[in-house]
């Protein structure tokens, strides 16, 4: 069944194994390899790995860009740009111990391990707002990836009418249960990774909770730093909190916590 190390539980896998006739499972090994189960353990894997990750934090990223290249490659360069400026003029700014706080993939990485390597690696997804996006394989995967370790996703709205963005509707929803709202090419790469509609639903979901910010890459450099300023403001660190767990060098275990990005300064 394709299972012979932990990257291959995934839920089509385990769910081939459970309806093998010449399979015998235990109720207590019917209940690990349960839907709910298998998915907290991913959720729960991803998250230490994150944690560790995060004991470097000269390798983290204040922020990560995730985009449509082509709808919106020059914009997240301009973005990068720009946040990057801001921050070096800001003494006070956590950003200044990272090798580089704004990550965006402008060599077209295809490593998809090294993508989300990157995303673990960030403390704040922001995630630009163009017509073709949520139709992006890869940007799926960075929003679910950023939702199953707990990174903080902002989205944005990109004011250029050339690529407006229609913001997700019950109708929308319908049609990505449906398996409408995909092509056959995404849905598939999605499944590979683990990553059915219904958690897809849920992380599209969650991340328009938010109010999408504007970002307006036409309009002069001071409305689009002011912008910026804005965007800075809802960003958050993941904290290291004492918490019972894995032991700190205080005898007690640490555990990622969101705190403003501005109460560290």
């Amino acid at each position: 069944h394709g299972i012979s190390k932990l990257s291959d539980l995934k839920l089509a896998s385990v769910e081939s194994l459970k309806a093998d006739p010449a399979v015998q499972l235990t109720q207590e090994e019917a209940r690990i390899l349960s839907e709910s189960a298998v998915k907290a353990f991913t959720r729960k894997m991803m998250n230490n790995t994150n944690r560790l990750l995060g004991q470097h934090e000269e390798k983290a990223h204040l922020i990560f860009i995730s985009h449509y290249k082509v709808e919106a490659g020059s914009t997240a360069a301009l973005m990068q740009e720009a946040i990057a400026r801001i921050l070096e003029d800001d003494p006070l700014s956590i950003a200044k111990d990272m090798e580089a706080p704004v990550f965006l993939d402008t060599e077209d990485l295809r490593d998809l391990n090294d993508l989300k390597r990157h995303v673990l690696l960030s403390h704040n997804i922001v995630f630009l707002l163009t017509r073709g996006v949520l139709t992006r394989p890869w940007c799926l995967l960075e929003l679910v990836t950023a939702i199953r370790s707990g990174a903080y996703i902002l989205p944005v709205l990109v004011e250029e009418p050339s690529t407006a963005f229609e913001f997700p509707d019950e109708a929308y929803y319908e049609r990505l249960r449906a398996g409408q709202a995909l092509d056959e090419a995404c849905a598939k790469f999605l499944a590979s990774e683990g990553v059915d509609l219904l958690e897809l639903e849920q992380t599209l979901r969650q991340v328009f909770r938010r109010i999408a910010l504007p970002f307006s890459p036409h309009k002069t450099a001071k409305v689009r730093r002011a912008e910026l300023g804005d965007l800075l403001k809802e960003c958050r660190l993941r904290r290291r909190v004492l918490h019972g767990g894995e032991e700190s060098s205080a005898g007690r275990s640490i555990e990622d916590a969101e705190v403003p990005y501005g109460s560290r300064r």
